[in-house]
């Protein structure tokens, strides 16, 4: 199944995962005096019109992406000490998120469901720029940035599947532990930080 960045993010694995979390509808930030601002494109329309257009995989769900990633890179540059507000969430994965709270609430508006979702995320931003990391396992690699690798490391530390130093650096130790939380938790053992696992184990694991 094609997805809005051109890559394929398996089902099952992500829909369990994203089972887990939940954020809730919340006001958006003021802009003006009167605590009003203006919603560009697909912003204005309701959450049952996204979750349509993903099923239908049709050219607008693509325009929803777009506008995803805009907004995302907006809060980033006008956010007090943010670099990232979704450190290791990529495109495919925040739509399914969004997906899933759009499918349980139609009628709010899809801009208030993204600024809800961030509210969310943002705990958890990289305040800082930080350097990404190459991991590979299996013929398979995965970027990362070292900041969230340290917590991966930190959180499998704290679930007893690690007990190597937390410096951010993917070895051995770190790959093994990677697989037995993914043998744990039911998901494909590649021993890689990918999306779906730090997903499981750094934010469902904390809801």
């Amino acid at each position: 199944m094609e997805s809005l960045s051109g890559r394929t993010i398996r089902g099952f694995a992500l829909a369990a995962a994203v089972a887990t979390l939940v954020f809730h509808a919340q006001p958006a930030g003021a802009a003006d005096t009167d605590g009003t601002f203006a919603v560009e494109g697909v912003g204005q329309t309701a959450c049952r019109e996204f979750v349509a257009a993903a099923k239908e995989r049709s050219a607008k769900y693509y325009n929803y992406g777009g506008w995803i990633e805009g907004y995302l890179t907006a809060y980033n540059q006008v956010s007090d000490d943010t670099y990232d507000v979704t450190p290791f969430e990529g495109i495919d994965l925040l739509a399914a998120l969004l997906r899933g709270f759009c499918t349980n609430n139609p009628d709010v508006p899809f801009f208030q469901a993204i600024s809800s979702m961030v509210r969310e995320l943002e705990p958890h931003r990289l305040k800082v720029r930080d350097e990404p990391v190459t991991t590979e396992a299996g013929g398979k690699q995965v970027m990362v940035y070292t900041t969230v690798l340290k917590r991966a490391q930190q959180a499998l530390a704290e679930a007893g599947f690690y007990d190597g130093g937390i410096d951010g650096a993917y070895g051995p130790r770190t790959r093994d532990a990677f697989k037995a939380f993914q043998a744990a938790e039911g998901l494909e053992q590649t021993g890689l930080p990918d999306q779906v696992t730090l997903l499981r184990l750094l934010r469902a694991a904390r809801q």
